[in-house]
């Protein structure tokens, strides 16, 4: 896959993702509107990564490493959105803490983090050129 085509592989993944979460959260499943808000940010990650380096990026689903690789800006606040989002991968993914990660995850609270996703989706489109 050329380079131009596997960024647009990874954004329009993204996007549709995106949409994804919206409908979840809609229907009242916080959890997993922000796992999928998780592969948001990380597919566009790995956009970016791809046009930054041409080459694919690595099998990870850490942000913090896929925003390190890709020279995104980081402030601390940053750095604890993507971790704090990363929760919700692990957790979507395997269910350790169900009952404890469902009390913080409020519509509220997943509101939140989905307007913070669409931000940094808006971010990272800037930033590739998309």
């Amino acid at each position: 896959m050329r380079v131009e085509e596997e960024i647009r592989y990874w954004i329009d993944l993204a996007r549709y993702d995106l949409g994804v979460a919206g409908s979840l959260l809609k229907a009242r499943k916080y959890v997993y509107a922000l796992f999928f808000g998780h592969l948001v940010i990380e597919k566009m990650l790995k956009a970016a990564f791809v046009k930054r380096h041409g080459t694919s990026p690595p099998p990870t689903h850490n942000l913090v490493r896929l925003a390190s690789d890709t020279s995104v800006e980081l402030s601390e606040e940053d750095r604890e959105f993507l971790r704090g989002l990363m929760e919700f991968n692990i957790e979507a993914r395997y269910p350790r803490d169900a009952e404890k990660i469902r009390k913080i995850c409020t519509k509220r609270f997943a509101e939140e983090m989905l307007k913070r996703v669409r931000k940094w989706h808006r971010r990272l489109s800037a930033e590739i050129g998309s």
